[in-house]
C-alpha cells in the first residue's frame, strides 16, 4: 500500500492510535472545523479575492484535531 502525500499517512497513522470513531472526530475537528476557521477569518482580514487563492496546510490543522481527539477519547 502505498500512499501519495503525507497527510494520507498522517491520518493512516492517527486512524491506526485513534480507532476509527476518534479518527473521524478528528478529521472532522481538523480538517473541517479547524480549516474552515481560518479561511473565513483570512477572508475578513484580507479580503475575498486574495484569501480565496491562498493555500493552507492541511497537516497542522490535522495534527491539533488529533490531539483534541485523543484528549477527548480519554
Amino acid at each position: 500500500m502505498q500512499f501519495e502525500n503525507t497527510h494520507n499517512k498522517l491520518m493512516a497513522a492517527c486512524g491506526v492510535i485513534l480507532g476509527p470513531l476518534y479518527g473521524t472526530l478528528q478529521s472532522i475537528i481538523g480538517g473541517l472545523t479547524l480549516v474552515l476557521l481560518i479561511a473565513v477569518a483570512s477572508s475578513f482580514r484580507f479580503g475575498f479575492q486574495v484569501a480565496k487563492q491562498t493555500a493552507l496546510p492541511l497537516a497542522p490543522f490535522l495534527a491539533i484535531g488529533g490531539i483534541a481527539a485523543f484528549f477527548l477519547s480519554y
